[in-house]
């Protein structure tokens, strides 16, 4: 009876701290702590080995840590313990769209939508997908059935904003980026995308650099912004700027292959050769292919 008592009483401790673990992952998740996060699922699944909520999570902070191969094993095994589990196959998706399996993560949210018509996030990422590939009508496409479901996605807003950019309808691309910030006034990328068609689009330099402006105001570590603020100055032949710009996106971002090559750009520009060949060697090294001409030209 002592033995029984005693027991039950470690089981009840054991799953108690085992739920303890889980909630405590889930909060490490929310506040963005991926490896706690990690560690207290990890605990969880050690009491319960089939909860497929549990490895769906540790999936989504494997993501955010960009260890998409471990990310995909949590997604696959909470998808054996749940074969309906659409969200599950949605951001298996996304891990796939990362690591460049268009044909696999398109194939994960077409079951996703098929579990669920209705899951908005499933038609966003595919879409995403779609315009990693061109494919910008079957993008669009998405992207409306993603606002259709849910009028305020501002991130489906934003992205089809993107496509219709490559499709150079700037219209209705600015319509798109100013919609994401009325539903979102804090919305850094809309403001950057935004200033990237005010800029490279229309040769609307004021408003450019405003909405960069903005976009750095609200997260002073969006390398992007800096990058193509940088970008904007230097179509203003204001160098100087554009290149305090570039050291600063390259300080958030030290493998920043674009950043690089513009500094290189506005380097030459201003006659520092040394230091603009210094720039596109590095950029070349990362990948910035058209560099390699420029080192060839300038760098002899």
């Amino acid at each position: 009876e002592i033995l029984s008592v005693t027991l039950g009483s470690f089981i009840d401790r054991k799953s108690i701290d085992a739920n303890n673990n889980f909630l405590k992952g889930y909060n490490a998740n929310k506040n963005g702590n991926y490896k706690d996060a990690i560690k207290y699922y990890s605990k969880f699944l050690e009491v319960f080995p089939n909860f497929a909520g549990a490895y769906y999570n540790r999936g989504l902070a494997y993501s955010e840590l960009q260890d998409y191969s471990n990310a995909i094993s949590d997604y696959d095994k909470a998808i054996e313990i749940n074969s309906n589990y659409a969200v599950a196959y949605s951001d298996r998706g996304n891990a796939f769209n990362k690591l460049q399996d268009y044909s696999k993560a398109i194939s994960d949210f077409n079951r996703a939508i098929e579990i669920n018509p209705n899951l908005e996030q499933a038609y966003n990422n595919r879409g995403a997908t779609y315009a990693d590939l061109k494919d910008y009508s079957k993008a669009i496409s998405d992207f409306n059935r993603a606002i259709e479901i849910n009028p305020n996605h501002a991130a489906a807003y934003i992205n089809r904003g993107i496509a219709y950019s490559e499709l150079q309808d700037y219209s209705n691309a600015i319509s798109d980026y100013n919609k994401a910030i009325e539903i979102n006034p804090n919305y850094a990328s809309a403001y950057n995308n935004r200033g990237l068609v005010y800029g490279k689009g229309l040769q609307d330099y004021s408003k450019a650099i405003s909405d960069f402006n903005r976009a750095i105001e609200i997260n002073p570590n969006l390398e992007q912004a800096y990058n193509n603020r940088g970008a904007t100055y230097a179509d203003l032949k204001d160098f100087s700027k554009a290149i305090l710009d570039y050291n600063r996106a390259i300080e958030i971002n030290p493998n920043f292959s674009d950043a690089y090559y513009n500094r290189g750009l506005s380097y030459g520009m201003s006659g520092n050769t040394i230091k603009a060949c210094e720039d596109f060697e590095k950029a070349y090294s990362l990948g910035i292919t058209q560099a390699k001409d420029l080192l060839y030209d300038n760098c002899k």
